[in-house]
């Protein structure tokens, strides 16, 4: 949504700025940003629910975390937190496509795959074609 010209150019290219990924990058947002993909999101449910204070701050500490790894611009994949399944590493590979290319991978893949934007993304090769790509392009 935040990829139409109508909103991309007022409230995301702020989030844009950043050509790579990096963890700060994911809190530069503008403010209607925030409230539209942060805010209301995480809350909706927890406040819709009656959640406790300590699911609400639990909550808050996954997505987080998900959130700073995927804007973290490192694929965490073979460490232990991997391996352990532990670590948000397909995250970080698709929003660094995401960041790099700007084609795709914008948030939920089921609306990815549902509005065609994942497109580029499946005929690169997935997180593995991609991870590829990069070895290439480090070398």
């Amino acid at each position: 949504l935040l990829h139409t010209p109508l909103l991309y150019g007022a409230i995301h290219k702020q989030h844009h700025s950043y050509k790579n990924t990096r963890s700060f990058a994911a809190e530069y947002a503008h403010v209607i940003e925030d409230v539209l993909t942060a805010y209301i999101p995480y809350l909706a449910g927890l406040v819709l629910m009656g959640a406790h204070f300590q699911i609400v701050f639990v909550w808050f500490l996954v997505r987080l975390t998900e959130t700073y790894e995927a804007h973290s611009g490192y694929c965490l994949r073979d460490s232990l937190l991997g391996r352990l399944g532990l670590s948000h590493w397909r995250s970080a590979v698709e929003h660094d496509h995401h960041h790099t290319v700007n084609l795709g991978n914008f948030g939920w893949e089921l609306l990815d795959y549902t509005f065609g934007t994942m497109d580029h993304w499946i005929i690169a090769g997935g997180c593995e074609g991609y991870l590829q790509e990069d070895q290439h392009r480090k070398q």
